[in-house]
């Protein structure tokens, strides 16, 4: 164990992608704004949502994102210095999209965790020092993929939340390391509220040694939550995305295109400066960021975003959250999928057109949401 240093800073920022217009043109004035707050800390992690590949061939089934490997020097150039790989985009570009991934990162001088040529490295930690503290990452994924993604001992791919490794793997850091960081790819996109299953995991891996959980995945930002002298940061939200135009090819091998188009709280997310004290007690100072469509990322002056955050970290304090959650679910399963499928005018007005595949697709969304509510599923997907 090396001796504390209260100085150090770590900075924790959220989900980065590249596909759309930013895809094959890596330019440094996107962080241009915010780079100087970046470079500052001693570490910057954030969660790359984007595989670095030239072409390549994408996965069937999914919705798929992608970069130059050109990014990896823009990264670093802003000071970011490591990234999670675990995440449900890595293996958008099957193995060799990994490899190519990983090859860049290394030439860029930038570490990962999350993913590997096999199981081992996929769920090894990065132990990094760090103004004499000896800080553990560790990158988890519990978001299901419907394509051949999880590393195996001998096949490439991402670190899967296995929940008896993933404590194992935190109890081994503690033994090694001052700090130990959980970057967790979890929970549900669009939701602006970790799940109570999500409270409960975060409390056994905090248990057992993680000191600071940081969540990615569902594109909005969300609350913060002290267990004993651990932190959870259930989600950063975006910290680099565009609207773009999706292009994928369905399991038939059919190519598809969509649009897809931020509405403004996926523009948002969180900048987390985290330092720590002797006595272990994690200290936050929380930065909102906002994506400019025209300058990039930039920090969020708005008075809104603090209140905001007030809120949505404050109604983790609150003793029916359970219940509460549960009428919060059923209400955004109806705003994201229900509504527009079950809307009186649209069902009138489109009832002559209705055909026995559109009744099985309704009684398939509502299967999914009603499993979302009662926490048997994360998938909206599946």
């Amino acid at each position: 164990m090396t001796k504390l240093d209260a100085d150090f800073s770590l900075a924790l920022v959220g989900d980065l992608s590249f596909e759309g217009p930013r895809a094959d043109r890596p330019t440094p004035e996107w962080f241009g704004a915010i780079a100087p707050t970046l470079r500052k800390a001693d570490l910057t992690i954030g969660n790359l949502e984007s595989p670095l590949v030239e072409g390549g061939i994408a996965i069937p089934g999914k919705c798929t994102l992608r970069g130059t490997t050109k990014w990896a020097s823009v990264l670093r150039e802003a000071g970011i210095g490591l990234v999670t790989l675990a995440n449900n985009h890595t293996m958008d570009y099957g193995p060799d999209g990994l490899r190519s991934t990983i090859q860049a990162l290394t030439e860029a001088g930038i570490q990962f965790v999350g993913a590997g040529l096999d199981s081992t490295q996929a769920c090894a930690p990065a132990l990094v020092d760090v103004r004499g503290l000896r800080v553990a990452c560790l990158g988890r994924t519990a978001v299901i993929v419907d394509a051949p993604t999880r590393a195996g001992r001998r096949t490439p791919g991402i670190a899967w939340l296995d929940h008896d490794e993933t404590r194992s793997a935190i109890r081994r850091c503690r033994q090694q390391a001052d700090l130990v960081l959980l970057l967790l790819h979890w929970g549900l996109e669009e939701y602006r509220y970790p799940s109570p299953a999500q409270r409960r995991l975060a409390r056994d891996l905090a248990g057992v040694g993680a000191d600071v959980i940081v969540g990615h995945h569902p594109h909005v930002v969300q609350g913060i939550e002290r267990i004993g002298s651990s932190v959870v940061v259930y989600s950063l939200g975006n910290f680099l995305f565009s609207n773009f135009e999706w292009q994928y090819r369905l399991k038939n091998g059919l190519p598809v295109k969509t649009t897809s188009i931020l509405a403004e709280e996926n523009r948002q997310g969180l900048l987390v400066q985290l330092t720590r004290s002797p006595d272990r007690r994690v200290a936050l100072q929380l930065h909102p960021t906002r994506i400019d469509p025209q300058h990039g990322v930039q920090l969020d002056p708005a008075l809104t975003r603090t209140d905001e955050m007030h809120a949505l970290s404050g109604a983790l304090d609150k003793a029916l959250y359970r219940p509460w959650w549960y009428t919060y679910a059923v209400r955004r399963e109806w705003a994201l999928r229900l509504g527009r499928t079950l809307s009186l005018r649209r069902l009138l007005t489109r009832l002559h057109k209705l055909r026995l595949h559109h009744l099985l697709e309704l009684v398939a969304s509502l299967r999914r949401s009603t499993k979302i509510v009662s926490e048997r599923s994360t998938n909206p997907y599946e």
